[in-house]
């Protein structure tokens, strides 16, 4: 979903189930989520063992990093190539990419349209994905935390529509819980690890050009001071009594990032996840996998040790809560591959 998307906005592409390009996308993702884990290549620790022949023993990273050059290539470019094709035959519609190419007077116009094309699928696809499988696993593990926004769902739509964006102010039991799944496990709880350029001092310590630092978002969004009972899924820490948004609790806006850095596409994100979480809770009660006796089961809440960490696959079922709860579904599924 979140793949398609992008690239509907990027590029003004129709894309279907099984579109290659999202195929692609999905391929050089799963590279650059092993490339961008800190420690997990020595020639990150160690930058000269770059310049290594390819014959030496011990430099067989440089083949597998140039086989992997040409998904992560090919994830930039094949998508934007068919769009400047299509662009130079008058046929493409007006989208992020055509905007870009149209107004800009840069020389390297082209490679900049394209790096900005591909650093939103490339950032945007599998966080999206992610928080989503973090959010259904809270409610595996929570599950009371669902029928507060529930009931605002029914009391605003009345079981006879699908939410949307204009709702908003009136769900911010909704909009709680998505703040809250930001919180409690964010899909890149590090950070993207980066190197300092010069010399920098922070808190009395001395962090020497060429370090590599990481943003802890994990324990940011875990103190206590700010977020009591940090590892408990709680959306109500967002609410007033009256069940307003509080405004004196942070945005965990360290889950996008920090300063210059930050995700660009943050806003596009969240409205995008609130609208997913909206519709998931308007037509589905998320409930514990049964065992054989019809008992309950509450799963481990393990993740796994990645740059971008989700849950250990886990079961669950969704329950349509009401009648008319599949034809809102065959609505919405009709409307998105129109």
């Amino acid at each position: 979903m979140s793949g398609a998307v992008i690239l509907d906005i990027v590029y003004a592409f129709d894309v279907k189930p099984g579109d290659y390009r999202i195929e692609l996308v999905e391929k050089a993702m799963a590279i650059l989520n092993l490339i961008v884990d800190a420690g997990t290549h020595l020639v990150d620790l160690i930058p000269p063992l770059k310049y290594l022949p390819t014959w030496l023993p011990g430099a067989g990273f440089k083949h597998t990093a140039a086989e992997w050059k040409v998904l992560v290539d090919g994830m930039f470019n094949t998508p934007f190539e068919q769009f400047k094709a299509t662009m130079e035959d008058g046929k493409a519609e007006e989208c992020f990419s055509a905007s870009v190419l149209s107004h800009g007077e840069d020389e390297d116009i082209d490679q900049i349209a394209r790096n900005l094309a591909g650093s939103a699928y490339a950032a945007g696809s599998d966080t999206t994905v992610a928080t989503l499988t973090i959010f259904v696993f809270a409610l595996v593990l929570f599950p009371k935390a669902q029928v507060a926004a529930q009931a605002e769902l029914d009391r605003v739509l009345d079981q006879q529509r699908l939410p949307d964006i204009s709702d908003k102010d009136q769900l911010p039991h909704v909009t709680a819980i998505v703040l809250e799944v930001l919180r409690w496990r964010p899909a890149i709880p590090l950070g993207i690890p980066h190197r300092l350029t010069v010399d920098d001092e922070y808190n009395g310590y001395h962090i020497p050009a060429g370090s590599t630092v990481m943003g802890n978002a994990w324990a940011i969004l875990h103190d206590e001071t700010i977020y009591p009972d940090p590892d408990e899924f709680k959306p109500e820490r967002y609410l007033n009594d009256n069940g307003s948004l509080r405004t004196d609790i942070p945005y965990p806006s360290e889950t996008f990032g920090y300063g210059r850095r930050i995700c660009s596409g943050r806003h596009f994100a969240h409205d995008i996840l609130w609208l997913a979480i909206a519709h998931i809770l308007t037509v589905f009660k998320i409930e514990r996998p049964l065992n054989e006796n019809g008992e309950e089961i509450t799963p481990k809440a393990e993740f796994t040790p990645r740059f971008i960490s989700v849950p250990k696959p886990f079961k669950c079922r969704f329950t349509p809560r009401f009648p008319g709860a599949k034809a809102l579904i065959d609505i919405s599924s009709n409307v998105s591959q129109d």
